[in-house]
């Protein structure tokens, strides 16, 4: 798999602060191990070259859910960090040897399965080494993982022709497809589609061929124009295929058509996909009201902000709001979903902020993981969905609820909320 040649890997991004289908191009001189990374927009115009100064062969990449961009750099056996602006954010884990793909859990832990084969490595959200996901699959030459929207992960071997899989505590599962029985051979990419079906990218063939849920082979989806590697989904859900000699990524739909060149470089060699930013959609008042704002007062940090005010008095008791925030996305089945909310509160009782997610059959969910920050009189909450296809309705529906409460006595004084931007990230 490894040759001569530059090896450039493509990264497809739709992160927060940037432009929607941005991409991320690692390149590789292998000769003389250097390594770095190209940004280019949704119009395939490079904006931006970053890492030249710590990269030596990036052979894979992926983001977290706050859409910094992991790379696993296999010439230094490091995983390095940068921003999705390319600022060097220093070393996530070093000492690896020869780095493979790498894959973020639900719970926001990251996995590293070694290029060689043996055991898929296990980190925790700040690089700390936890014991290995798996000591050793028994494959050689481990290609692309997935994870499913229940937390399996799953791990292909493009040697010996067969997919594994582990339950989400990395317990093994046996094995997900005997892809040699179904002469599927050469298999390095593996990618699933909104019904929770894979594609699979067979090397040497040219071809994307399809299993369904349970491993069985459901037959080719298309032929490609060359060697393709890892596979990964534009911001608009069509399939990226990097093509290893032919120095190009093509972009096909998901029937398989032909839709043109992604990006044209001296010689793809892998492909994922990063998160998608979107903003709410619908704003609805489930109890209480609202002074003043709507659903584009959550969009941007501009000052027009969505806005609850009372005048009290001494021992008054101030009824509850609570508000619902929808968004919708085409992505029904991802491997991340978040949500943020930025808000101001002034006043001079005893209130209570309260945010919750909000599962597909319209239950709030208790369970999410929760991180809060405070800049000044800002406050942000970060809510990271524990099985995110359970918030997804069937129509793309995601909803997410605040309530402000008061808890205590309250003084003669006018008190506020504001609540000025909120989003959703979401990884396919």
């Amino acid at each position: 798999m490894k040759c001569s040649q530059c090896l450039p890997v493509l990264f497809v991004l739709a992160a927060p602060a940037l432009s929607l289908g941005d991409y991320y191009t690692c390149s590789n001189d292998v000769p003389n191990e250097i390594g770095a990374m190209y940004r280019t927009d949704e119009g395939d115009n490079l904006v931006e070259t970053f890492g030249e100064s710590v990269l030596s062969y990036p052979i894979y990449q992926t983001f977290d859910s706050k859409g910094e961009l992991y790379v696993a750099d296999y010439g230094n056996g490091k995983i390095q960090r940068f921003s999705a602006d390319g600022t060097y954010l220093g070393v996530f884990a070093e000492n690896l040897g020869q780095m493979g793909s790498i894959q973020f859990l639900p719970d926001g832990s990251l996995l590293s399965a070694r290029y060689e084969g043996g055991p898929i490595l296990h980190f925790a959200e700040n690089g700390l080494r936890l014991p290995d996901f798996v000591s050793n699959t028994g494959l050689n030459r481990h290609g692309q993982m997935a994870v499913d929207s229940s937390g399996n992960v799953y791990v292909c071997s493009w040697v010996e022709n067969t997919i594994l899989w582990y339950d989400p505590a990395g317990n093994p599962l046996g094995v997900f497809s005997d892809l040699a029985s179904s002469g599927i051979e050469g298999v390095v990419g593996m990618l699933f589609d909104a019904n929770g079906d894979m594609y699979v990218s067979e090397y040497l063939t040219y071809k994307i061929k399809k299993l369904d849920a349970n491993g069985s082979y459901l037959g080719d989806v298309f032929s490609t124009n060359g060697e393709c590697e890892y596979l990964s989904y534009d911001s608009a859900g069509n399939l990226l295929v990097p093509q290893f000699f032919n120095n190009l990524v093509e972009r096909y739909d998901p029937a398989g058509n032909l839709l043109g060149t992604a990006l044209e470089a001296p010689g793809p060699y892998l492909t994922i996909a990063g998160p998608e930013t979107f903003a709410p959609s619908s704003v609805s008042i489930r109890r209480g009201r609202l002074e003043s704002g709507n659903v584009g007062s959550l969009v941007n940090v501009d000052g027009d902000a969505l806005r609850v005010c009372k005048f009290i008095v001494p021992n008054q008791v101030i009824p509850p709001v609570e508000v619902e925030v929808s968004g919708l996305t085409t992505n029904l089945s991802p491997s991340h979903l978040n949500f943020y909310l930025s808000s101001r509160m002034v006043h001079s009782g005893a209130f209570r902020q309260e945010v919750v997610m909000v599962r597909a059959d319209g239950t709030p969910s208790t369970t999410v993981r929760r991180a809060d920050s405070l800049s000044g009189s800002t406050k942000t909450v970060a809510l990271y969905a524990d099985v995110p296809s359970n918030f997804v309705t069937v129509d793309g529906l995601v909803r997410a609820r605040y309530l402000i409460r008061q808890t205590g006595p309250a003084s003669v004084s006018a008190w506020c909320h504001e609540a000025d931007q909120a989003s959703w990230t979401i990884v396919p």
